[in-house]
């Protein structure tokens, strides 16, 4: 019988997974904050591996995507809190009900808080503090708050009706500027592989 001998220490790199998170995505759609955000983390370093869960999972079964069933999942809830718990980095583009809910989820668990930054555009572009007074005061005040970066987006006007519109933001030209870029790059550069 051969013995065999295992290194028990790995010291090369390992990948770096880190979730992105967002309001509606349009995979097709290259000036989609998630999608221009992907591109530009792959080209500064090449073990970083973004997810963005709609690229993978739908909710009908018409697709060549999985459905949540099919990992034995039974709603998006538990798909995006078991790959928050496995992301070594979560980046939150916070400017939606959806969005609040879903920084809400992930920070109700204690592990998550350090790994967790939420990008939220500028008050004044959006014409309202995205924030929020419960995640202000559960997550953001105190020696542990959470990790937030304010930007700067172009902004596109889409009027529904007389009484209705939205603001819909995404990045000036297509692509992450340089102060943006170094806070984003700087907050995953501190966090610790699993």
């Amino acid at each position: 019988m051969e013995k065999y001998c295992f290194n028990l220490e790995y010291s090369g790199d390992f990948y770096k997974l880190i979730f992105l998170c967002g309001s509606k995505y349009v995979g097709s759609n290259v000036s989609d904050k998630r999608n221009v955000l992907r591109k530009h983390l792959l080209g500064k370093n090449p073990l970083y591996r973004p997810i963005i869960l709609e690229d993978n999972f739908i909710f009908s079964k018409k697709t060549t995507f999985l459905a949540y069933g099919d990992i034995y999942m039974k709603t998006l809830y538990d798909v995006e809190f078991l790959v928050s718990l496995l992301s070594d980095t979560i980046l939150i583009f916070h400017e939606s009900i959806s969005t609040g809910a879903e920084t809400g989820l992930f920070l109700g668990e204690p592990s998550n808080k350090h790994k967790t930054c939420l990008i939220i555009p500028n008050k004044e572009a959006v014409e309202e503090d995205k924030l929020g007074a419960f995640l202000r005061l559960s997550f953001f005040k105190g020696r542990n708050s959470v990790k937030q970066i304010t930007y700067y987006p172009s902004i596109q006007n889409n009027i529904t009706s007389v009484n209705l519109r939205n603001l819909h933001t995404s990045f000036v030209n297509n692509s992450v500027g340089e102060v943006l870029s170094k806070k984003i790059l700087d907050f995953i550069g501190t966090k610790k592989n699993r």
